[in-house]
């Protein structure tokens, strides 16, 4: 019967122009996808540059980590915590940064054991962009933003990005180590 469910999941996703994935826990869809090997197939269809998307904790599952608040959903915890994703995005992806003020001040800590790569936070209305070696930052609210974070010997930056404009991917990385 999973052999079946599988092929099915696999059939829908070649299928697919376009793959969003919703909001929720992140480490409960994390887990789930690597236990049907879900991950595989999305990692498949990344390579088949197929349009890959989603909110919150379907935008997380692009990036190699993310800020998440998986923990709320289990145990009530404000506690946030670092989520592997599956790393086709070499960024830790922070959601909700406007909406959510446990997030602003958490991001520090985390980024601190994550310093190899940056975090983008981006406020609700806000959205990365990736296309090839090119991003943007694009908003539906005029006063969203998204930002770039790092430790840089010892200490800790935020860069507002630019709106809509396409820039290499390379300025990500910039400065972040």
């Amino acid at each position: 019967k999973n052999l079946k469910q599988a092929q099915i999941v696999s059939k829908k996703i070649d299928n697919a122009d376009i793959i969003y994935v919703g909001g929720g826990n992140t480490l409960k869809l994390m887990t789930l996808l690597r236990k049907y090997k879900v991950d595989v197939m999305l990692k498949n269809a990344y390579l088949k540059n197929k349009v890959l998307c989603g909110i919150s904790a379907g935008a997380i599952c692009w990036c190699e980590f993310g800020n998440s608040d998986s923990r709320s959903f289990t145990s009530g915890s404000n506690q946030l915590i670092k989520v592997k994703g599956l790393g086709l995005i070499n960024i830790l992806m922070c959601p909700h940064y406007n909406s959510e003020k446990n997030r602003q001040n958490d991001l520090p800590r985390m980024m601190k054991n994550t310093y190899k790569i940056p975090a983008i936070a981006v406020d609700d209305g806000a959205a990365l962009v990736i296309n090839g070696d090119k991003y943007k930052i694009i908003t539906s609210m005029a006063n969203a933003q998204a930002r770039k974070c790092f430790w840089k010997k010892g200490e800790y930056f935020t860069q507002i990005l630019e709106k809509d404009k396409y820039q290499d991917i390379e300025f990500l990385y910039k400065k972040c180590f």
